[in-house]
């Protein structure tokens, strides 16, 4: 029923090494997070609606969750093109890295399954919605450019560049929930090693750099100067998706 590049990853394993360009061309690495924690998560192509939303959601705590000390990395199955298509709209203030390849995919024991992709069909109907209703992600078949039967899988890799917690999608819009996520961080050491910035009581390490701006990145959407009302689109105005 399921397949994987490698065998899934376990708790207090070493995360795999990659390095990478996101997709504004910045490059980014695993070894540039140690001392801080990070949530990977690896999503499937960038027409997914359900990757899509997930991202929005995600994009809406991200603010508090750099307070609290995350940083946050994505990863998107697609070529850089079909991403900036779809994914640019979300504006989104941390790096995501197209790997249409899924070398990394496959170093982090990704699955596929036919039947989890249906699972979600018939069983999401309500995120379905809600990603039309917001106008992300879409339909087109032809943008469709990554493992169609792909999973999706979040990682948090602690300052010592171990896997803390390693979720994998038991179908394609099934992610790590929010309400877990928020435990690992609460429950994690408020003591951080040697040699590494210590963990306020608000959360934020003392010597955590300001993580860079993406929304002044060539590609980039402009940021909208006030945020929009509840249940309307994140973004007013947006120009149609290609070929939705």
């Amino acid at each position: 029923m399921y397949g994987r590049g490698r065998m899934k990853l376990e708790v207090g394993q070493p995360a795999p090494q990659f390095a990478a360009k996101d997709l504004y061309g910045r490059p980014v690495s695993l070894a540039n997070y140690a001392g801080s924690y990070l949530l990977v998560s690896f999503y499937r192509f960038a027409v997914c609606p359900l990757c899509n939303l997930r991202m929005w959601h995600l994009i809406r705590r991200y603010a508090d969750y750099q307070r609290q000390g995350l940083n946050i990395l994505a990863f998107t199955e697609s070529a850089p093109e079909n991403a900036h298509g779809y994914l640019d709209r979300l504006q989104c203030p941390f790096p995501i890295v197209a790997d249409l390849t899924s070398r990394v995919y496959a170093e982090y024991g990704l699955e596929t399954s036919p039947f989890g992709v249906v699972r979600a069909l018939l069983g999401r109907q309500a995120a379905y919605l809600e990603a039309s209703r917001l106008n992300i992600g879409g339909w087109n078949i032809l943008r469709m450019d990554g493992v169609f039967t792909r999973l999706p899988a979040d990682f948090i890799i602690g300052p010592d560049q171990r896997v803390a917690l390693a979720y994998y999608g038991r179908d394609s819009g099934d992610f790590l929930l929010f309400d877990r996520l928020d435990a690992v961080l609460s429950a994690r050491p408020r003591r951080a090693p040697a040699g590494w910035p210590a963990v306020q009581p608000g959360g934020a390490r003392a010597s955590m750099p300001s993580p860079p701006s993406y929304w002044s990145l060539p590609g980039a959407l402009s940021r909208p100067e006030t945020p929009s009302p509840p249940g309307a689109a994140p973004f007013p105005g947006l120009p149609p998706r290609p070929g939705a």
